[in-house]
């Protein structure tokens, strides 16, 4: 999408903003206040906050603007990331922090811009880096895995909160009731599904919880940043490595996941089992990935789910 500034047009003060409206408004009064006035915005996101690309001459920033008054997301996204910072792990440097909402009266964090692509885009494109970058995606994850923080649950900027484990599970078994209703699988397999030993979630490592190349911003052949913190956890690395894995093998060839599993057994190692008992959470998650596509109306997204959960229920009876 083109830069753009935001400028009034005949008429607009005669109408009420839509949210969206609202949120360009702000973000260019956040960008001309830490930029100047020849600041300009790329809309790039809109799913857990407004995220905007502000350009200002030559250079180019990163906007987080929480939708709501809601600071809670964004704190804890710069306490993780002052932490990967001190760990020496590829993130986001924040230049500009307003998590008080005093600006604009909305919180929001500004950062360096690490790259303007990822590494999906790097697989898409064939790149010859590809082996280097998926060794070094792999490398990345499993230092993050060698992060304690001391407990288990959901992190909050204020501290780790213990995890209702049972409300948790019992919403990633619905998913296999919701496929069946749509006709995606057959009652057999949810049942089957819903059937399966779900890896134990204690643990005390740092689990990004979306981790994939989407996530991995690439530039001069390395990876310089890992973002979207929204889902981390603190838990069983495996099962974050098994979300890692799905999302992978829902779109990676496999040679590059080799290499991606190449980077990760060097720095961590792996129960013998974990091929297998794996299994039951990279299902879980590839039903929560077709969910999505399905809200999406990406139907080959949807029919590539399927397929893979197929796949992995295969694989489970056949151990």
């Amino acid at each position: 999408m083109a830069a753009v500034g935001f400028g009034w047009q005949k008429g607009d003060m005669e109408r009420p903003l839509n949210s969206e409206e609202q949120d360009v408004a702000l973000a260019y009064r956040i960008a001309v206040a830490c930029y100047g006035p020849e600041a300009r915005l790329e809309p790039l996101s809109r799913l857990n906050n407004a995220v905007f690309r502000v350009r200002f001459g030559a250079e180019a920033r990163i906007l987080k603007l929480s939708l709501t008054g809601d600071a809670a997301g964004l704190r804890k996204e710069r306490m993780l990331l002052d932490l990967l910072h001190r760990h020496g792990i590829p993130a986001p440097t924040l230049e500009h922090v307003d998590v008080d909402a005093r600006l604009v009266g909305r919180p929001f964090l500004a950062m360096l811009e690490a790259g303007s692509a990822n590494l999906a885009q790097a697989l898409q494109s064939g790149s010859r880096d590809i082996p280097a970058l998926m060794g070094e995606m792999g490398a990345i994850l499993a230092r993050i895995h060698g992060l304690s923080l001391g407990q288990g649950g959901d992190i909050r900027a204020e501290g780790i909160v213990p995890r209702d484990t049972a409300a948790y599970l019992r919403r990633i078994l619905a998913r296999g009731d919701w496929a069946a209703q749509h006709g995606l699988i057959d009652a057999r397999e949810a049942a089957l599904f819903q059937a399966l030993p779900m890896p134990d979630m204690a643990g005390t490592s740092l689990c990004h919880g979306d981790f994939h190349a989407v996530q991995c911003v690439v530039l001069g052949g390395r990876i310089t940043a890992v973002v979207d913190w929204d889902k981390a956890w603190a838990g069983n690395p495996q099962i974050d490595l098994a979300v890692t894995h799905a999302y992978l093998e829902s779109y990676c060839p496999a040679e590059p996941l080799a290499h991606f599993f190449t980077g990760y057994l060097a720095q961590r190692s792996l129960p013998s089992g974990y091929a297998t008992d794996s299994l039951p959470a990279r299902m879980a998650h590839v039903l929560g990935m077709t969910q999505i596509w399905h809200r999406q109306g990406r139907a080959p997204f949807v029919a590539r789910g399927v397929e893979l959960f197929r796949a992995y229920l295969r694989a489970w009876t056949a151990r």
